[in-house]
């Protein structure tokens, strides 16, 4: 559609598939396979290289099977020098009249130029229509383009929302915990670590730096997503080109001309006359054409800048949803290694008030026999024993405190569907 090419027809067989097609579209018109767009005209569907042609046009009605091949390389040169680059062929037998119209010739020469005239109008009519076709191709594969990025859009709001709301898990049972942590941290008998608690705060702050840089690019996301459906609207509302149809106009004048010669008796025939009026009809539909081609190419190039944004959204979703899965399997992360954390508090006190002896990584307090002075359980602390209260008393209240709370926080991952953690 953009290097003006008359309509070019092929043969296909069931081996054919739109690799095939592209390499005979470069071979006549130039477009190089690496920069086709190839379009079903129906359906503004596009078409892949390894599709079988052959069966997708099998399925259409006869007057249907058309494909719209776009190149989106960027024109070189102006308006004007793309319109000038098209290929118009005026009939030998008509350029001498364009100089001088008034120029005389024989009868049969008359309705030879006449009827040159005819197809010369008739042929711009059909090119017009194809362009004009081609315009509305484009747009309807830009829109079907759109919403399938409206559909990944929303489905990426529905996991960013899902995450979210992981995260917000995340920081309340941390909340919780950490509280815990510093309860269990005045008493005398505890078992400290500060390695495990300094951890819980590193997650926190690192998964907040990650959640901050998601939002960024969800933002950017729907800022653009934004713009593009801008576009979809402006794109619906642009004008038909109705130059294409007043060039049938032309056409039926140079019918109705063409019918006048045949109503003339023969003897009322001069031996010369001009043929000003198909001279003149001839350059009207050239302006026409001229016309209508200044609208087409005005509304490509808006297309094109259309097309441009939906290619550099598709990859920023892409991108988006991948940092997105990244951070909801980091939360997920570290709430399982927390969670792990808390089951090693739990062993460390049940080891330590069974009377397993102490080891490098656990401290008890300054009540126990033999005991050297334990230092303060302040978070900084040069520690890398467990916490927890070691008495049999604390030890089962600090379990069943632990209990309770999970239970309510479990409540609230069934709540907000977070139970498939990654």
């Amino acid at each position: 559609m953009d290097r003006g090419t008359r309509g070019v027809e092929y043969v296909i067989e069931e081996s054919t598939t739109v690799s095939h097609l592209s390499g005979w579209i470069e071979r006549d018109t130039g477009v190089r396979v690496g920069s086709q767009l190839v379009l079903l005209a129906p359906t503004g569907k596009e078409l892949q290289k390894s599709d079988p042609l052959f069966h997708l046009v099998q399925q259409l009605r006869e007057e249907d099977r058309l494909v719209v091949v776009f190149d989106v390389d960027p024109p070189s040169g102006s308006v004007k020098e793309q319109i000038r680059s098209l290929p118009i062929v005026i009939p030998a037998s008509i350029q001498p009249f364009l100089q001088n119209p008034r120029q005389e010739v024989t009868w049969p020469h008359k309705k030879l130029v006449y009827s040159h005239g005819f197809h010369f109008a008739a042929s711009e009519q059909a090119a017009c229509r194809q362009f004009s076709q081609g315009i509305r191709v484009f747009i309807l594969y830009l829109l079907n383009k759109i919403k399938d990025l409206n559909s990944a859009s929303q489905a990426i709001a529905k996991s960013y929302e899902k995450a979210s709301a992981k995260f917000d898990f995340f920081r309340e049972s941390l909340k919780h915990d950490v509280e815990k942590y510093t309860e269990q941290a005045q008493k005398k008998d505890r078992i400290t670590s500060n390695q495990i608690f300094e951890s819980w705060k590193r997650s926190e702050t690192d998964i907040e730096r990650q959640s901050l840089n998601v939002r960024d690019e969800l933002a950017r996301a729907e800022a653009a997503m934004k713009r593009v459906n801008g576009d979809a609207l402006e794109i619906q509302k642009l004008p038909k080109q109705a130059k294409a149809d007043d060039l049938h106009n032309y056409v039926e004048k140079s019918v109705r001309l063409i019918e006048s010669l045949r109503t003339i008796p023969v003897e009322g025939r001069r031996e010369k006359e001009n043929v000003m009026e198909i001279a003149q009809l001839v350059v009207r539909c050239l302006k026409q054409r001229d016309a209508f081609l200044q609208e087409h190419f005005a509304q490509r190039a808006r297309l094109r800048e259309v097309h441009s944004e939906v290619l550099s959204l598709a990859p920023l979703q892409g991108m988006l949803r991948h940092n997105l899965d990244a951070f909801s399997a980091t939360v997920s992360k570290q709430q399982r290694r927390r969670q792990s954390d808390i089951w090693k508090l739990l062993s460390a006190a049940v080891h330590h008030k069974s009377g397993g002896g102490s080891s490098p990584s656990v401290r008890r307090s300054p009540s126990t026999p033999n005991a050297s002075p334990m230092p303060s359980p302040m978070v900084g602390a040069q520690e890398s024993a467990l916490l927890f209260d070691s008495t049999s008393l604390a030890t089962r209240k600090a379990v069943e405190e632990n209990q309770v709370a999970r239970s309510h926080l479990q409540e609230f991952v069934h709540k907000n569907k977070l139970d498939d953690y990654d």
